[in-house]
């Protein structure tokens, strides 16, 4: 058991939050924060059907989520995905489009929490075959809880 998870770190290892965040974006993404958010999620969950080797990676990183420790290579790379949310919360605040009273912090954890919680919840109810219904849920969820409300900012 102990060789089959050090097999997992190594896949997890070599597909780093970055990586996927520029395959994701590609050159068609919108210049809009929310937009790109969504489209972000969209195409992730796209991607992880289409594509045998990212759905290996979610597989494994629910299995991963339970059993790494704090500290763990497997928790270094959580917080590379935390940064990336972060930055994009900031950015979304900085142009008027984020409620500016949201900690970029927090948010970027519950916003992870929901993207983890939609895959483990996909592989369980449906083997990952509703990955996209669950993505649209939490980006419906997402986008009411970060956009200010209309005017704000712009005075």
């Amino acid at each position: 058991d102990g060789e089959r998870f050090d097999g997992m770190r190594a896949v997890i290892a070599n597909v780093t939050p970055t990586q996927l965040y520029g395959r994701l974006l590609g050159e068609e993404a919108p210049a809009n924060v929310s937009e790109r958010a969504a489209f972000l999620l969209r195409r992730r969950a796209a991607l992880i059907r289409a594509d045998p080797s990212l759905g290996c990676v979610t597989r494994l990183g629910s299995e991963l989520n339970v059993r790494s420790e704090p500290g763990s290579t497997y928790a270094s790379f959580q917080d590379l995905a935390l940064e990336l949310i972060g930055d994009l919360v900031r950015e979304g605040q900085g142009g008027h489009e984020f409620r500016s009273d949201l900690d970029p912090e927090a948010a970027a954890r519950a916003i992870y929490a929901a993207i983890l919680g939609l895959d483990a919840l996909s592989l369980l109810m449906s083997g990952g075959e509703d990955l996209e219904v669950r993505t649209e849920e939490v980006i419906d969820l997402l986008l009411r809880g970060l956009l200010a409300p209309a005017g704000a900012g712009h005075r």
